[in-house]
């Protein structure tokens, strides 16, 4: 592996950038970015539906939030 061309370090020629492998190609990638995800919206106050998989709410007074993830869509309602 190279430095890319134009980003050489003339101070460190062999040091190389480290790829963080679960966030590019592993077949872990989708688990590690939805375990990542829902950490976040659960800090946010976001509530899974018990009956749908995919879709989590989160509630103040009579508004009513509702969050469904699709794949790689989010769709915030």
């Amino acid at each position: 592996m190279a430095q890319p061309q134009g980003f050489e370090d003339s101070f460190h020629p062999d040091h190389v950038c480290h790829l963080y492998k679960d966030l590019y190609g592993l077949k872990q990638t989708p688990q590690a970015w939805y375990l990542k995800f829902n950490t976040y919206i659960q800090q946010m106050g976001f509530i899974w539906c018990p009956y749908d998989q995919s879709l989590c709410y989160r509630t103040q007074g009579s508004n009513i939030l509702l969050l469904l993830i699709y794949v790689d869509d989010i769709l915030l309602t």
